[in-house]
């Protein structure tokens, strides 16, 4: 019994870590969407976009699972992947702020 209910449990839980990141990516993506969307009609004003960006990120930096260095790597995909296709200027602001205050090394 114990060396079957062992790799089950196993199994079970191994697949539920690599997708947590995969959400807290999605989520990102759309507050960042979203707060730039608001930014572009003119809703919001330069600081409140810096403030509700930076604020999701630390977000999504606290509810990231794995080590320093998948996070930095996933740091990087948001600005490659997310910043360079859709609206780079956008996300100018949250890359600088990261990159002095949070990771000086990226």
């Amino acid at each position: 019994m114990k060396r079957l209910l062992l790799p089950l449990l196993a199994a079970l839980a191994l697949p539920t870590a690599a997708y947590a990141n995969y959400g807290n990516s999605a989520r990102f993506n759309g507050k960042y969407q979203i707060v730039c969307n608001a930014f572009d009609k003119g809703y919001l004003t330069k600081d409140q976009k810096n403030e509700l960006l930076i604020e999701a990120y630390i977000k999504y930096d606290d509810n990231f699972k794995g080590t320093k260095y998948h996070k930095k790597r996933a740091i990087r995909e948001i600005f490659t992947s997310f910043g360079k296709k859709n609206r780079p200027e956008c996300l100018s602001d949250l890359e600088t702020y990261i990159k002095e205050n949070i990771y000086p090394g990226l």
